[in-house]
């Protein structure tokens, strides 16, 4: 086991290692969903954010670029779909 790079990820396990983070939002006076601004995030806000961006900088060190070009594809159909499997 290297002590310079983290373990290889087995995809087979996707869901274990997944990342999910989504941007801290406020509701205004219009009901509407506005993007925090990064000064007014909470302390959690903060700390789920570092550990997202550690998260994924140990995913993408860990995998090869072919697997991270198949996952970050993966991850726009995902996307893209979820209006067509509300309907």
């Amino acid at each position: 086991m290297s002590t310079t790079r983290p373990p290889r990820l087995d995809s087979s396990i996707y869901e274990y290692w997944k990342v999910v983070w989504h941007h801290p939002v406020i509701i205004d006076d219009k009901k509407v969903e506005v993007l925090k601004l990064r000064d007014q995030w909470s302390t959690s806000e903060n700390k789920t954010s570092s550990s997202n961006y550690k998260a994924k900088t140990a995913i993408y060190n860990a995998i090869d670029i072919p697997l991270i070009t198949a996952v970050i594809s993966c991850a726009l159909v995902m996307e893209k779909s979820k209006p067509i499997t509300s309907i």
